[in-house]
């Protein structure tokens, strides 16, 4: 749980300081098509001592939650290739996993990796034992 709490801490400080700007342009080059039965708002299992923490899904993007706060995945990237950053992503799925790819301009890849576990619960594969319930 600690290693959850710190993780996404870094990980909200890290991309915070990037701005949003809307361009519908850059849609196409931000592949980001998790699968129907991820789609959602997931919590953390047993709540988190900064708010709710998870993970939300639409048809089109990856939303980092922690402390109430929604951190798309979508905008930051818009964000950078607005800013004349190369980034890419791409994503893998199948019956029982999500896999989403990153690659920042700074040459950072970052890979989230979801494994099923039934119609309401998810883990994310780089944290074991963490457990995300379907809202």
């Amino acid at each position: 749980m600690k290693k959850t709490i710190y993780f996404f801490t870094i990980l909200l400080i890290t991309l915070s300081s990037c701005s949003s700007d809307n361009d519908s342009s850059l849609n196409s080059k931000i592949l980001i098509n998790p699968p129907n039965w991820i789609q959602g708002k997931w919590l953390l299992e047993g709540g988190s001592a900064v708010g709710e923490s998870g993970w939300s899904f639409t048809n089109n993007d990856f939303i980092i939650i922690l402390a109430n706060t929604e951190m798309s995945q979508r905008e930051l990237f818009e964000s950078l290739l607005n800013n004349g950053g190369e980034v890419s992503t791409s994503d893998v799925s199948t019956e029982n996993s999500y896999s989403v790819t990153l690659n920042s301009p700074q040459g950072i890849t970052v890979i989230y990796s979801f494994t099923k576990v039934s119609n309401t619960k998810i883990t994310w594969d780089r944290i074991s034992n963490s457990i995300y319930n379907k809202q």
